[in-house]
């Protein structure tokens, strides 16, 4: 059975006018999200009159935060911006308002569908392609919900590719994709994305514009395709005839089918996989093992089972992990306290033979009566003044960062940040422009709990307000790609031994480098920006030495740091339980194991992705862990 993909099953696009101003909202993918994650508004604004700023809201019902865009419109404009809203699990709809000032123009509300252990899958294509898919009730998980998406308004941000398990290329010029938009499909491949390209005649199009990291396979002269592979795949005997292309496979792919023209090819990318066709997928439409084919060939790389549903990556983990490495707090600055001791010891020789000698010498004891308690209360005056102005700031600010990388000069940065403050307060947020901010997810610990926030959070804005609630860890997480090249890690095979060659091409300072394997661990140390060190990979052991099997990789990596880290009472210190929080969350994948490698570690000086509280004199600390 063919299924076709009805988008107009939801609201998907509503049109107001506000004044002068037009607006047009139509959520991406049919309004359809997975839980949790971002949707994509395209939203187009015309203006009839004269230039003006405006602000687009969105915002869940019953909620008191809102994902804003400032817009400046010229005269007589037309202009297309996108807006991300931040989803949570059951949200069935959403609130679009368009407003100037303090008066709304237009309020309308948009239906949007949650969608949990979907294969949520976007298909490109110059026409529409039919995919002779499974139905649900035919499938006892993992149903099938296929959405047409054009090429160009593919999102740019990974955040906006975060709701799909798939996105399938077929016949479509990819060349016309812009570099934001290639960096945020290939990041969304390794963060867990499964990204499939069409064969045949359109398959050179499709290979046009993608990078080499995203291609499994050279293409070479077209011919008829051996067949009989794929009745291993399905009930029904396979197709009589399939013509395509010949998959001349690249190092580190895997083939199936005939090896001199594999059916298509794999290969994996970080935590995702790109599987490229040698066919056309239209040409299966009327062979009855269709359905079979694509629901064990269509399946995404990473399936964590959780309590609250399926994940197709590791990201609601890790991000649980990382909000709860902020509640490691620091300490409050303490003032000094030097001013204060030179004054009370002014005060201790003056008040005791200092006064009695000086009024005795002019022979005034007489005057002793005035001049002690107006000594006394003069250095009472300036100690106030002393202490008021070195009072401490009992602002404190937590911050930890995950940098990934996700390709050879391109990393994804996640920065999670929080603020306690003991009065009530609305403190300025500096992140880049670029970022995509929401409130921290709740979470406890050992040290509290932390909480979200409440107002506006500003997109494609530098900075905006946050409202900070008295004696309670509030807090925000950043995610976006940023600049950063990658770290050069080679294993090297010689005669005597394997060694890993490690340089660093960052351009920054890194400490603490090492190796992962399993349970297998080099250190590095320290590298300075070009410096590179060589070492025996794995390293030697004695009888009865190494880790365990299943050892938690924060364990192995900081175990030579935790006796000097134990503080009073044998309690780890914070800024090691950070340390190792961050680690945890690097190497989480939910439900499943923690990959076990090859993985580098490295922690930075500084953040690449800098969520900054404008708070002068608060307390801070700040841990940024590559991996």
């Amino acid at each position: 059975m063919f299924v076709f993909v009805f988008p107009s099953s939801l609201a998907v696009s509503a049109q107001e006018q506000g004044g002068a101003v037009e607006m047009q909202v139509t959520p991406l993918f049919g309004g359809n999200y997975a839980r949790g994650k971002w949707l994509p508004l395209s939203i187009v604004l015309r203006n009839s009159g004269a230039a003006t700023e405006v602000l687009v809201a969105v915002s869940i019902p019953n909620a008191q935060v809102r994902n804003t865009l400032t817009v400046n419109l010229a005269g007589g404009a037309e202009q297309r911006v996108v807006l991300y809203a931040a989803m949570d699990d059951q949200t069935r709809e959403l609130r679009v308002s368009l407003e100037q000032g303090a008066t709304v123009l237009v309020e309308q509300r948009l239906e949007v569908r949650p969608r949990s252990g979907e294969r949520i899958m976007a298909l490109v294509a110059e026409r529409p392609l039919q995919l002779q898919l499974p139905l649900r009730q035919e499938l006892f998980e993992l149903p099938f919900l296929p959405l047409n998406q054009p090429l160009n308004e593919l999102p740019d941000q990974l955040a906006g590719l975060s709701s799909l398990a798939l996105i399938f290329f077929n016949d479509s010029d990819t060349s016309a994709l812009t570099p934001a938009q290639l960096d945020a499909l290939s990041a969304w491949v390794s963060s867990g994305g499964h990204l499939v390209l069409g064969g045949g005649p359109g398959a050179e199009r499709s290979l046009a514009g993608l990078p080499p990291t995203l291609v499994a396979a050279a293409l070479g002269p077209e011919r008829a395709l051996d067949t009989s592979f794929l009745g291993s795949y399905a009930d029904a005997p396979p197709p009589a005839q399939l013509s395509g292309i010949t998959l001349q496979p690249i190092t580190g792919t895997l083939t199936f089918g005939p090896n001199d023209a594999p059916l298509w090819a794999q290969r994996d990318l970080g935590y995702g996989r790109v599987t490229q066709l040698a066919f056309d997928p239209s040409a299966l439409g009327a062979w009855p093992g269709g359905p079979q084919l694509w629901d064990r060939l269509l399946i995404p790389p990473l399936i964590i089972r959780l309590p609250t549903g399926v994940e197709f990556s590791p990201d609601y983990a890790r991000e649980q992990l990382a909000s709860a490495a902020v509640l490691n707090l620091p300490t409050v600055n303490l003032p000094n306290s030097t001013p204060l001791f030179l004054l009370l010891a002014i005060y201790t020789i003056l008040i005791g033979p200092g006064i009695a000698l000086l009024l005795r010498r002019y022979d005034r004891q007489a005057l002793g009566w005035f001049v002690l308690p107006t000594t006394a209360l003069l250095t009472a005056l300036i100690a106030l003044g002393i202490a008021v102005s070195l009072r401490a700031d009992e602002r404190v600010i937590s911050s930890v960062t995950l940098v990934e990388q996700v390709g050879d000069t391109v990393a994804r940065a996640r920065t999670f940040t929080g603020m306690v403050s003991p009065r009530d307060e609305l403190v300025a947020l500096n992140a880049p422009a670029s970022a995509l901010v929401r409130p921290l997810r709740a979470i406890s610990g050992g040290f509290g709990s932390v909480e979200g926030l409440n107002g506006d959070i500003a997109q494609q804005q530098e900075q905006f307000p946050v409202p900070i609630v008295p004696w309670q860890l509030r807090g925000v997480f950043g995610d976006d790609l940023v600049e950063f090249p990658a770290l050069d890690v080679q294993l090297t095979f010689g005669q005597a031994a394997i060694q890993a060659v490690v340089r660093n091409t960052t351009g920054r300072t890194l400490n603490a480098v090492v190796i992962l394997y399993g349970e297998q661990l080099v250190r590095v140390g320290d590298l300075a920006p070009g410096e590179q060190v060589v070492k025996t990979w794995p390293p030697a052991s004695g009888l009865g030495e190494g880790y365990p099997i299943g050892t938690a990789a924060s364990a192995i990596v900081l175990a030579d740091e935790r006796e000097a880290n134990l503080g009073v009472g044998g309690r780890l210190t914070r800024e090691f339980l950070t340390r190792q929080q961050l680690l945890d969350a690097a190497v989480s994948r939910g439900s499943l194991d923690p990959a076990e490698g090859p993985l580098v570690f490295a922690f930075l000086e500084s953040t690449p992705l800098a969520l900054d509280f404008a708070a002068d004199g608060a307390a801070r600390n700040s841990t940024t862990c590559l991996h």
